[in-house]
């Protein structure tokens, strides 16, 4: 069955089935089965709109109007002292840092943490 796609999502599918064959080849095979579900699922319904209740709160022209593009990692850009200034100082608290959505983790402070608790790269 072939699937004609809307050209506002078209270049999501594309882009993201890019993303998949490509920067994440070497992802496990149970996260790699979740992100080709999801992409075939997004295919079918494309983006939610006002009218889905779970949206009705969310516009999302902002992004149907741009195309999709892989973002290159960015973190070698970013230095310490700019994370440094958003970060919560007064908080004894783990710092995530991410970078175009990926794991940033020598940007990153985690601290001792709980036993039990990992805190890593899905690719680790």
């Amino acid at each position: 069955m072939t699937i004609q796609l809307d050209n506002k999502i078209e270049s999501y599918v594309i882009g993201l089935n890019e993303l998949q064959n490509s920067f994440l080849k070497n992802n496990p095979q149970w996260l790699s089965n979740i992100r080709s579900d999801s992409i075939k699922n997004f295919s079918k319904l494309g983006f939610p709109t006002l009218s889905d209740e779970d949206w009705r709160f969310t516009n999302l022209a902002p992004i149907t109007r741009n195309s999709f593009k892989i973002v290159e990692n960015g973190a070698s850009s970013i230095n310490q002292s700019q994370v440094a200034a958003f970060s919560f100082r007064s908080l004894d608290c783990h710092q995530l840092v991410f970078v175009n959505g990926r794991f940033a983790s020598e940007l990153s402070s985690v601290g001792e943490t709980a036993e039990g608790l990992i805190i890593k790269n899905v690719m680790q």
